[in-house]
């Protein structure tokens, strides 16, 4: 599970800015590997393993939510003048899949790191050292999809925010988690203390962001592997990142609180896979969703097998290792590997748009002298997930006014 993380004031007491130019926020997103969470020395295959297992639980969580919200709109006569952009980085200095942004909540404000997670909605904040009095009566008994728990408190709160000319803005009415118990080994910690929920649903962060500032947001994930130093955005608004590309734009389906897209079909090297078409059917409880809050990208079997089979055709040469990698099925010693050797693999979504992710993306560097495929099966039906890996090096953007979904390749600076 990959988790983004933004810096932000949580106060309910806020200011509008000072003046009517157009205004942009930045906030600084750092990966859960980040070394200033104390994990310098971390096992990286351990450390797979464990976002492994927290995408299973995850995914088992997807097929409770289920509720398409297509021709969900804004007013046409809304006025947006503002932006706000969040500076993100990978977490890999700290050996987890996560990206985090910094954020300070509460009046004084106190600094948390929390996790910029599209398939969530409902943020969160973590060890608090002050929750609402137990006689308030919104009170939330929550699993989440890492198989941890928390009970706490939640209400409506003021997310103020710093914008990019040095002026300050702020966000209304946006649900948040407020707990001091965390349950059954949920990962967060006292410095990584919560959720920035991206996914849409009304009263959401995304919502009232949407609302104020931009109907449309992107962010831009750097290589799962790039240390602290690098940056990228996590921006409501235009984003101010060079592309490699032209974008492309296809079909947004509201799967709320997910994101969904219309999936054509996939190709590996050129030529059509057999898969059937219910397996992209969100009516029939399947379809696809992309997910920053997953780390590995999650197919049916019915689309798994095809995928992986065709892959494997390019890697009969490669020596195995055994297969004590979790559920990835075939991972082999990287030694003498080309890149270039490998076939493209290609989603196509509506309207004849195709995401052509890099090697990297899909052959995947699992340990010291290691790649896998980085593909997960999903028994039965459900909804397969397009994780952080598969949309890194790409400016991924969402407008949930337009009902779209827009991505180039780009280097994320």
């Amino acid at each position: 599970m990959t988790l983004l993380l933004i810096q932000l004031i949580v106060a309910h007491n806020s200011y509008e800015d000072e003046n009517g130019d157009d205004e942009t926020l930045s906030l600084e997103l750092v990966h859960r590997h980040d070394s200033r969470f104390g994990g310098d020395d971390v096992d990286q295959v351990e450390a797979i393993k464990g976002f492994i297992q927290r995408d299973l639980f995850r995914r088992e969580q997807m097929d409770h939510r289920k509720g398409i919200n297509q021709g969900h709109h804004r007013r046409k006569d809304m006025e947006v003048k503002k932006e706000f952009q969040m500076s993100m980085h990978s977490g890999r200095d700290y050996a987890v899949g996560e990206y985090f942004v910094e954020v300070e909540v509460g009046t004084p404000g106190q600094s948390f790191w929390l996790v910029a997670d599209t398939g969530k909605d409902l943020s969160g904040v973590f060890s608090l050292s002050y929750c609402p009095n137990n006689s308030d009566p919104c009170l939330f008994d929550i699993s989440y999809a890492d198989g941890s728990s928390a009970t706490g408190y939640f209400g409506v709160e003021t997310i103020s925010v710093n914008l990019t000319n040095g002026g300050k803005g702020k966000l209304e009415n946006v649900t948040i988690g407020c707990t001091l118990s965390v349950l059954n080994g949920i990962t967060f910690t006292e410095n990584t203390g919560g959720i920035l929920g991206l996914g849409f649903t009304k009263g959401s962060f995304v919502d009232r962001a949407s609302l104020k500032y931009n109907t449309k947001f992107s962010y831009c994930l750097v290589d799962h592997l790039s240390h602290r130093n690098v940056s990228s955005y996590l921006t409501f608004g235009n984003p101010k990142v060079k592309l490699l590309d032209e974008m492309k734009t296809t079909e947004l389906f509201l799967y709320q609180p997910f994101y969904g897209v219309n999936v054509t079909g996939i190709s590996v090297g050129r030529e059509m896979l057999k898969i059937p078409p219910t397996v992209w059917d969100f009516q029939a409880e399947g379809g696809m969703i992309i997910d920053s809050g997953t780390t590995l990208a999650a197919l049916v079997l019915e689309a798994y097998d095809p995928v992986v089979e065709a892959l494997t055709n390019s890697l009969k040469h490669v020596k195995r290792v055994d297969k004590s990698l979790g559920d990835l099925d075939f991972c082999f010693e990287s030694e003498g590997f080309d890149p270039s050797s490998m076939p493209s693999l290609v989603f196509h979504f509506g309207g004849g748009v195709k995401f052509a992710p890099p090697v990297k993306s899909y052959v995947i560097d699992f340990g010291p002298n290691v790649k896998c495929l980085g593909f997960v099966p999903i028994n039965g039906t459900g909804v397969s997930v397009i994780g952080n890996i598969m949309q890194q090096s790409h400016l991924w953007q969402i407008d949930v006014y337009q009902n779209t979904v827009s991505f180039a390749p780009s280097r994320c600076g």
